[in-house]
């Protein structure tokens, strides 16, 4: 296993990631929060609970909402300096983000994610396809 697909985020107010699993090809996903001192912990990252297990058939990023699950809001992950969220990106690993458009205006969320995933030779056993499949 490697560390992939390592990229720095920014949110700011407006933004909006429905809930989501990860690529099927991310066994752990990390998010790394970027915080200043003083930022408010407010607008974290979202964890949600799915109705059922969605049976995953592709291997880009999967909207349960989209495919008719119901995504239930269980807790939202403190964004404080100095802390990291990973999670299995497995079952029903689904997770969001939000930040209302009503919060101040200098409201920003620097957060570096990566995932934990097989060497991409490796997937296709795995999970089947190419590695070229794998990239989203």
């Amino acid at each position: 296993h490697a560390a992939t697909a390592g990229r720095l985020l920014l949110r700011r107010p407006g933004y909006h990631l429905d809930p989501h699993l990860d690529p099927q090809r991310a066994v752990v996903t990390c998010l790394l929060y970027l915080a200043n001192p003083g930022d408010s912990p407010e607008h974290g990252t979202q964890l949600f609970s799915l109705n059922a297990t969605p049976e995953v058939t592709g291997t880009k990023t999967f909207y349960p909402d989209q495919a008719g699950y119901v995504s239930t809001l269980v807790k939202t992950v403190p964004f404080r300096p100095n802390t990291a969220l990973a999670f299995m990106n497995s079952g029903a690993a689904a997770h969001g983000a939000t930040i209302p458009a009503s919060a101040p205006a200098d409201t920003k969320r620097y957060a570096y994610q990566f995932y934990i995933s097989p060497e991409p030779r490796q997937l296709s056993s795995i999970i089947g396809g190419t590695p070229d499949d794998q990239l989203n």
